[in-house]
C-alpha cells in the first residue's frame, strides 16, 4: 500500500483528469492484485497455523483433501498474476478482441477490408474460413 501512497502523493499541481484517471486504474489493478494474492493464500496459512498449535489433524480424508486444495490454491495464486494483468490491461483486451472477433463482418467476399500492419504488440491475422 506504500506504492499506493506515493502514487497519489506525487502529483505536482493536483494533476490532470487523465493523470488521475490513470492512477485509479493502477489503484484498482493494485488492490485486486492484492486481494487475489491474499484471499488464495488464506486457506492454507489458516490450515498452517492451526497445525503448528495442534488443532488442525489431518486424520481423515476430508482433511487431507482440504489440504491439498489450500495448497492448490494458493500455487493458483502465482498462475492468476499474469492473467490479472493482462485482462486488467485496457490496451491487453483492445488488442485480444483485434485478434480474436471473427463475427459479422470480420471477413468479405470479394472486397477484403484494409487489414492495419503488425505491430509489437499486437497480430492481426484472418479468421479461419467455415464451411
Amino acid at each position: 500500500m506504500w506504492m499506493l501512497s506515493r502514487l497519489w502523493r506525487s502529483s505536482v499541481g493536483g494533476g490532470s483528469a487523465e493523470s488521475k484517471k490513470g492512477k485509479k486504474r493502477v489503484t484498482r489493478v493494485a488492490v485486486i492484485v492484492v486481494a487475489a494474492f491474499a484471499s488464495l493464500w488464506f486457506p492454507i496459512q489458516v490450515i498452517l497455523v492451526l497445525k503448528s498449535v495442534d488443532v488442525f489433524k489431518p486424520d481423515t480424508h476430508f482433511k487431507i483433501s482440504l489440504q491439498i486444495v489450500s495448497h492448490v490454491l494458493a500455487y493458483t495464486s502465482s498462475c492468476i498474476n499474469p492473467l490479472l494483468y493482462a485482462f486488467l490491461s485496457e490496451n491487453f483486451r483492445k488488442a485480444f478482441r483485434k485478434i480474436v472477433y471473427c463475427g459479422p463482418g470480420s471477413r468479405r467476399q470479394g472486397n477484403q477490408r484494409h487489414m492495419p500492419l503488425p505491430t509489437k504488440t499486437t497480430r492481426t491475422g484472418s479468421c479461419p474460413d467455415i464451411l
